[in-house]
């Protein structure tokens, strides 16, 4: 069985909708997940939300070396009969 999926910049997706999507982030985003550093270019952060909310059920960023933080908080996933690291966005309700 093949998998069918379409491969969009951040730009180019808005208006779009799907199931589940993958980001891959670029640089200034990256900084923003790992260390919650801003991200200033108000170009970056629109395009950003257009791609986080293109999801209907998940999204997922795929990067190298992610870090928990206290937003991402680590977890294991099983896949067949290996577990692998994967960081879940969770917010710790302190209100």
């Amino acid at each position: 069985m093949g998998l069918k999926c379409s491969i969009f910049n951040y730009g180019n997706s808005k208006g779009a909708t799907f199931e589940r999507t993958v980001i891959i982030p670029v640089e200034t985003v990256i900084s923003f997940i790992n260390e919650q550093k801003q991200i200033t270019s108000n170009q970056t952060r629109s395009k950003f939300f257009v791609a986080c909310t293109r999801a209907r059920h998940s999204v997922v960023f795929a990067m190298d070396n992610p870090r928990e933080n206290k937003y991402f908080k680590q977890q294991q996933i099983m896949i067949g009969q290996s577990s692998i690291p994967m960081y879940k966005y969770q917010i710790d309700d302190e209100r």
